[in-house]
């Protein structure tokens, strides 16, 4: 009699869903993405991260991305499936949206305009379309908080002192570039 032979039972198991998939905006043009590892009876092989449910890429075991060359203050929806070897494939998870932070303003000018008062201008943030506001800081702390325009005169100064002032634009409390 021939020995008899064995055969491995076949995998038929998807791996489990990946869980936590959280999106962080970075910049105008990052988000960053993370998930909790999934888990098979064999072992994932890779992750397939799908963007507006269209594949973005497909990973190794990594559970981290970063998506860049992306449009300035504009939102992105993200999910993410897992496979194993044979091609078992997880159903994907649930969806984490972001939205990139508005463009920084360029050409920012300080000019003074007498022994108190320094003028200041700046060309709109790229992606004015959303931008609602922007920030103005003076050595780094915070001094006005102005409506969609590109000027503004800080007056009450001491004379013959130097300030250095820096803006961002934002389009909501707490999205800014």
């Amino acid at each position: 009699l021939a020995p008899k032979q064995i055969l491995p039972i076949p995998d038929t198991h998807a791996p489990s869903v990946p869980a936590g998939l959280t999106a962080n905006p970075v910049d105008a043009s990052q988000i960053n993405l993370s998930w909790t590892a999934s888990t098979d009876n064999f072992a994932v092989t890779h992750y397939r991260l799908y963007r507006g449910g269209f594949m973005l890429t497909a990973l190794g075991g990594a559970t981290s991305y970063s998506d860049t060359g992306l449009l300035p203050g504009t939102g992105y929806s993200y999910t993410v499936d897992a496979c194993n070897a044979i091609g078992n494939c997880s159903a994907v998870s649930g969806a984490a949206t972001a939205q990139t932070l508005p463009a920084t303003p360029t050409g920012l000018s300080a000019a003074p305009a007498s022994s108190s008062q320094v003028n200041l201008s700046w060309t709109a943030s790229t992606d004015n379309v959303n931008v609602t506001g922007y920030r103005v800081y003076r050595g780094g702390s915070l001094i006005a908080i102005l409506g969609n325009v590109t000027s503004y005169s800080n007056t009450g100064l001491t004379a013959s002192t130097y300030y250095s002032y820096t803006i961002e634009a934002c389009e909501a409390a707490t999205n800014c570039s």
